[in-house]
């Protein structure tokens, strides 16, 4: 097997291990989070996890996800989406965790929400979630690796 190869099957196996796809849309001002309703509560496990560290106590403190790494989680001072980074106190990343699984609850196949001035009036960014079936591959999702995997055939 070539390294394209080896690169390509690495990140669709991290995708399938991370359990949804997320990409940030600069043009739209998004963050884009696609998944099985397993799959993006799997974001929330994230967000509970990096409000659970310790380490992740005092502002700026930030973690990176994801098998491009371009999503962070960051403590800080006020609730904020932008660009780069979802940003808030413990609290605010629980409140954020806490609405996204409500909003989970009910949701079906093909279903699409957004979380916005609900987390901060102060948004750069919103939050859009893509409900898809269980079962779901994140890795499907990721246009730029599928055309790598075509191009490497």
């Amino acid at each position: 097997m070539n390294k394209a190869l080896n690169i390509n099957q690495s990140t669709t196996d991290e995708w399938r291990k991370f359990g949804f796809y997320y990409d940030h849309d600069d043009k739209n001002g998004c963050w884009r989070f696609v998944g099985s309703v397993s799959g993006l509560l799997k974001f929330c496990d994230i967000l509970d996890a990096f409000v659970a560290d310790p380490d992740n106590k005092n502002i700026s403190e930030h973690q990176a996800y994801g098998p491009y790494q371009y999503l962070q989680i960051e403590t800080w001072d006020e609730p904020l989406v932008d660009c780069m980074t979802i940003k808030g106190s413990a609290e605010d990343l629980t409140k954020l965790s806490n609405m996204i699984r409500e909003k989970l609850k009910t949701a079906a196949v093909s279903d699409q929400f957004t979380i916005n001035e609900e987390y901060s009036a102060k948004n750069d960014y919103i939050l859009i979630f893509e409900v898809k079936e269980e079962g779901f591959d994140p890795a499907s999702a990721d246009s730029m690796l599928q055309d790598q995997i075509k191009k490497a055939k």
